[in-house]
């Protein structure tokens, strides 16, 4: 007589190391470099920033929006007064926070800050700046041009 096995609802560890190679491509996603605009994925030099801070080049965030009228992210609709304009400093062909000279890389926590007169414009500075001088000394005020922010 043969013994009959309760079929699993599961696999095993051996099961799934087996099947995992050839059943399953392994994919590995890079994110994109912080230098890069996130529509033509090249390095850009005007930069700009929808309303979540996904930075793009000005040049192909106006164009897309002239033709399109939503922002390409989210596709919800975007006008030309919905683009924050990002005040950066570069040093040396790199990107760097006008605080503390460091370069901003890709792995530099990156805060920018719109200011309340003008909500089309933003000075960006690395995160480490922003704790040091604004969050602990309790002084909420833009480092560059001094005003007032919530």
């Amino acid at each position: 007589m043969v013994k009959r096995q309760k079929e699993k609802l599961y696999a095993s560890t051996r099961e799934y190391r087996e099947n995992r190679g050839s059943s399953q491509k392994e994919t590995r996603v890079r994110s994109l470099p912080f230098s890069h605009c996130a529509l033509s994925l090249n390095a850009f030099t005007t930069p700009v920033c929808n309303d979540q801070g996904i930075v793009f080049d000005a040049s192909q965030l106006i164009a897309f929006v002239k033709e399109h009228g939503k922002d390409p992210v989210t596709g919800k609709t975007m006008t030309r007064k919905d683009i924050i304009t990002l005040n950066m400093e570069k040093d040396n062909g790199e990107w760097q926070c006008p605080i503390l000279g460091k370069a901003l890389t890709d792995r530099t926590a990156v805060i920018a800050i719109v200011q309340p007169n003008n909500r089309s414009t933003a000075n960006v500075y690395s995160k480490q700046a922003y704790q040091e001088l604004n969050v602990k000394a309790k002084n909420y005020e833009d480092l560059v041009s001094g005003v007032k922010f919530d």
